[in-house]
């Protein structure tokens, strides 16, 4: 746990040496951009423009949490401005929603056998059953200056299938991982006109 908490330090250092050298835009300027992603217009920003440059990406963990600035890029050829004036279109990643996608239904079976003889079944009861529980999310292109979604794309990942289990089955052995920003780059740069 202190590891972790030192990694956090670390990494907010390194944004505000970034942030001082005018690499990456002030933290103050990314909390006014993040209101986009809740409809809102913000001030200062530049329309929607169909290109590269301008590129903000804003996620949220999950649906309590508020939209955060982000270095997970879409796009290498998507650019992140530097200043409140140069953004003209936002990423809003959404929250991932669960989606169920049945169960598995395990039996267990026990047997007797001999070294090097086949087990013979001797009994069967009924095992462990697991949630199969899928990943949605929802991407869109914001227009900062006005706060309205230009474009819009889910993406739902499929929890693994009940014979792809290895081992001892657990609950997680049947969860999806959601999509993350770059499972969304070729919507992105095709809604933009950038090539890939």
């Amino acid at each position: 746990m202190l590891m972790f908490a030192h990694a956090r330090v670390r990494v907010a250092s390194l944004v505000l040496s970034l942030c001082g050298c005018g690499l990456v835009m002030p933290s103050a300027d990314q909390q006014k951009v993040a209101a986009a992603c809740g409809g809102e217009a913000v001030a200062g920003t530049s329309a929607h423009e169909r290109s590269g440059d301008g590129f903000a990406v804003f996620t949220r963990p999950s649906r309590d949490a508020p939209y955060e600035w982000s270095v997970d890029g879409v796009h290498f050829k998507l650019r992140p401005p530097k200043t409140l004036a140069d953004v003209n279109t936002v990423f809003c990643l959404d929250a991932p929603e669960e989606v169920a996608q049945g169960d598995c239904d395990f039996v267990e079976s026990s047997g007797l056998g001999v070294a090097g003889v086949q087990v013979v079944e001797t009994s069967r009861s009924k095992g462990p059953s697991f949630a199969r529980v899928g990943q949605r999310r929802t991407a869109r292109l914001v227009d900062p200056s006005t706060g309205k979604t230009l474009a819009e794309h889910t993406i739902t990942t499929d929890a693994p299938k009940c014979d792809a289990a290895i081992g001892e089955p657990t609950a997680a052995s049947f969860r999806a991982n959601p999509p993350s920003g770059i499972s969304f780059a070729k919507w992105a740069t095709a809604e933009l006109g950038v090539s890939e």
